[in-house]
């Protein structure tokens, strides 16, 4: 069905602005530490997944409406929301869901205290929790296998990513100064230098995260790709044997 790819988007991008919303409404009844570990530690990831999946309904949507219509600027727009999309998941949608479901996981399993402090169970339940930092992972995968992404160029992508990693580092670091409070608990027990050491390697990994959904990208498709051509040559050879 031609509806299907726009159910498939809009059911990540609603529980995205559901999961969001809902972190803003349970915000207001925490006390103030409490709410500053809350609001951001999760939310900045659930803004990115929410509005690129709403780029993706909206996406699907302007490729129905537009089909065989033959309007070339609608085209063109299309054509350029798509390019946004194709963007959107390389350069942050990927590699920032990604960190933050392999990163939040294994600092929690060493000590939830340093990344995701007890007192918040109280605030925040547990479908929530796995809202904000498991399933940002499987709704990106599914994405990427549904449909099928252009990658910007190496250099540009890297760069792109590498930006968003400084002008986050540096807002953390700005929330600090102005609330006296880390992000996250685990950099209060740290001292300067390791948090150098930590948000260097956290940038490192970011970069490294880009190129594996650039590998994993071409390699879904290009698979695919082979898949169907080896497909076609083997149709081509069977009939050929019943014409001769």
């Amino acid at each position: 069905m031609d509806c299907l790819p726009v159910v498939t988007y809009g059911l990540p991008h609603r529980f995205s602005v559901m999961r969001w919303s809902r972190m803003r409404q349970m915000s207001v009844y925490m006390d103030k530490d409490s709410k500053a570990h809350y609001e951001n530690h999760g939310l900045g990831d659930a803004v990115i997944q929410a509005v690129f999946f709403g780029i993706c309904v909206l996406t699907d949507l302007s490729s129905l409406l537009t089909r065989g219509s033959g309007n070339q600027e609608q085209e063109r727009q299309l054509k350029k929301l798509i390019s946004l999309r194709d963007w959107m998941l390389a350069v942050l949608a990927f590699p920032v869901g990604f960190f933050v479901v392999a990163v939040f996981w294994i600092i929690y399993a060493y000590d939830r205290e340093m990344i995701y402090p007890k007192l918040l169970d109280n605030f925040i339940p547990g479908w929530l929790n796995h809202g904000m930092h498991t399933m940002v992972l499987p709704f990106i995968l599914i994405e990427m296998r549904t449909s099928h992404h252009a990658y910007p160029s190496r250099s540009s992508g890297l760069a792109a990513t590498c930006i968003f990693s400084v002008a986050y580092i540096l807002w953390v670091y700005w929330l600090h100064h102005v609330t006296g409070m880390w992000v996250y608990p685990f950099l209060e027990h740290i001292g300067p230098g390791a948090r150098i050491i930590f948000f260097g390697s956290a940038a490192i990994l970011t970069n490294f995260l880009y190129l594996l959904g650039d590998a994993l990208n071409s390699y879904m498709w290009d698979t695919q790709r082979s898949e169907y051509y080896l497909g076609e040559h083997k149709t081509r050879k069977v009939a050929m044997r019943y014409v001769q």
